[in-house]
């Protein structure tokens, strides 16, 4: 039962940080639980070997979906940052004139 609460809670420290952006939580946490799963593979449980692998997939678009979603943001502030060195120099150049 302790083992349990502490992998539980181990899952849960993942989750949390891959809620804030963090990519080693969602690899740690992928090879983590594919581990878990390989142990369904000794005892030869089908439905949770199934179930492993379905989770790992999703895990896994999660992480392809975090990827993006921080070259967004990366490429949001760049874009920003241009649009406010854009205005700076076009004011500059109206207050010259």
């Amino acid at each position: 039962m302790i083992i349990g609460t502490a992998a539980a809670g181990v899952f849960f420290l993942f989750g949390r940080m891959s809620s804030k952006k963090k990519k080693w939580a969602f690899i740690v946490g992928m090879i983590i639980y594919a581990l878990d799963g390989l142990i369904f593979l000794l005892v030869n449980d089908v439905k949770s070997i199934a179930f492993h692998i379905f989770a790992l997939v999703c895990i896994y678009k999660g992480f392809s979906a975090n990827k993006k979603l921080n070259s967004l943001i990366k490429n949001e502030a760049i874009s920003n940052e241009n649009t406010i060195n854009i205005n700076v120099t076009e004011n500059a150049e109206m207050i010259n004139s």
